[in-house]
């Protein structure tokens, strides 16, 4: 997963030890139908030291800062945007820029519901150029009864790195697939039934295979109690880059 902004990066460094803050500003709002927010955060500067005691590493003071807008646009939608600025870990210069779009729409015929999602970010780092963004869409039908699917398309480059977001894998891209179909019966123990299908194919953006997973509800049960009953089938693919011991 990616976040542009994950506000722990903030006042702490890579061993999760505490940075003092010397100070900061935090404004959200909204006019008419614009939403706001800006953060601004002064980091003071800290050291890093290894195993003997010796200086690891030296970061200067650092100014963070952090803004987004949305705008409201057609019924129930929005469009937006959002920048940071800073690094609290090193004293390289990095900035981040996006625009995302969400789409809703809750009018649909029988009480349904259709989502949808598009999103570009790029980062700029001082000494990096190139392979330097990170986008996707998403498309999703949440409804509780009837048919029920998402598709999402995410790709992360190698060299996207939001020094005040948070990446768990880079150089990678992820397809998403979920259909279901759930049916309310109108008397008897259950109160629905479900099967589906549920898959994950993530590969690395050279082609070469990442992880697989499919998961197939065969039927899944739930009475009126919440108890559930289920079979499900499920399957694993995944490319170990590393040897390692599973046990003795």
């Amino acid at each position: 997963s990616g976040r542009p902004f994950f506000s722990r990066r903030i006042g702490l460094n890579e061993a999760g030890q505490a940075i003092d803050i010397e100070g900061g500003l935090k404004l959200t709002g909204r006019a008419g139908r614009w939403n706001f927010g800006v953060l601004d955060i002064r980091q003071s500067a800290y050291i890093t030291l290894d195993d003997d005691g010796n200086v690891e590493k030296s970061v200067a003071p650092a100014n963070l800062l952090v803004g987004r807008v949305t705008a409201n646009v057609l019924e129930e939608s929005a469009i937006g945007a959002i920048m940071t600025s800073g690094d609290p870990t090193s004293n390289a210069g990095n900035t981040l820029v996006g625009i995302d779009f969400q789409y809703l729409n809750t009018r649909l015929a029988n009480g349904k519901t259709l989502e949808g999602a598009a999103w570009y970010q790029q980062t700029d780092t001082e000494g990096i150029s190139g392979d330097d963004a990170a986008y996707g869409f998403s498309l999703k039908a949440p409804n509780t009864e009837g048919w029920i699917g998402s598709l999402s398309y995410r790709e992360i480059q190698k060299n996207f790195k939001p020094k005040l977001g948070f990446v768990s894998q880079h150089d990678v891209r992820d397809i998403l697939f979920d259909a279901s179909y759930k049916w309310r019966p109108d008397a008897g123990v259950f109160r629905s039934i479900t099967t589906g299908i549920r898959s994950q194919w993530t590969d690395t953006l050279d082609g070469e295979l990442d992880k697989r997973i499919i998961y197939v509800d065969v039927a899944r049960l739930e009475t009126h109690t919440s108890d559930f009953l289920g079979l499900f089938l499920r399957f694993d693919e995944e490319r170990i880059t590393e040897d390692f011991k599973i046990s003795e």
